[in-house]
C-alpha cells in the first residue's frame, strides 16, 4: 500500500462519499458534467444491479451458521 501523503483517499462513509463526489462535480468543466451524465444513464442500472446482488450474497454469507 503506498503511503504518499498526495495519494486520494476515498471516504469509507456514504455521506463523507457523497461529499467529496460533489466537490469532484463541481471542478469538470460542463461537457465532463455532461459526459459524466451520459455515462451515469446508460451503465448506472446495471452497476447498481451488481451492487446490489454482491449486497444479498454478501448478506447470505454472513447469516449462514457457522457449523
Amino acid at each position: 500500500m503506498c503511503l504518499d501523503s498526495s495519494m486520494l483517499r476515498i471516504p469509507k462513509s456514504p455521506l463523507a462519499l457523497a461529499f467529496f463526489l460533489f466537490r469532484i462535480w463541481r471542478r469538470l468543466p460542463p461537457a465532463q458534467r455532461r459526459m459524466v451524465m451520459r455515462l451515469a444513464w446508460a451503465h448506472g442500472p446495471r452497476i447498481a444491479a451488481g451492487a446490489a446482488a454482491a449486497a444479498t450474497a454478501r448478506a447470505k454469507r454472513r447469516a449462514r451458521p457457522l457449523g
